[in-house]
């Protein structure tokens, strides 16, 4: 269970998470060179902190998308934020998320 924003779930149809681009611009050619360019520069982070998780008995992550540093579950994967800013109208969520508007 997470709270965060829902384009770090999955960036179909959407501009890259922290990006600052809209979903309405014309040239979503930007949104993969933002994406090329934020993998490389995290690069050598990412690696490290897959490294330590290994060395202190961790599973291998298969995702590096910040924040999201975390494998998925094939069951269930419940995040909180309000529905209408999660841009579901545009991108749906992967099988087995499941968007909550609150957790109490």
């Amino acid at each position: 269970m997470t709270a965060m924003i829902p384009m770090t779930i999955s960036s179909q149809n959407i501009p890259p998470a922290f990006s600052g681009y809209s979903v309405e611009t014309e040239e979503k050619s930007l949104w993969k060179v933002h994406a090329e360019k934020e993998a490389e520069l995290l690069k050598e982070l990412v690696q490290d902190f897959k490294s330590w998780i290994l060395e202190k008995g961790g599973p291998e992550l298969k995702y590096s998308s910040i924040p999201f540093w975390q494998n998925y579950s094939p069951y269930a994967n419940p995040y909180n934020y309000p529905k209408e800013l999660g841009f579901t109208h545009i991108r749906p969520d992967p099988p087995n998320w499941f968007g909550f508007d609150a957790f109490v």
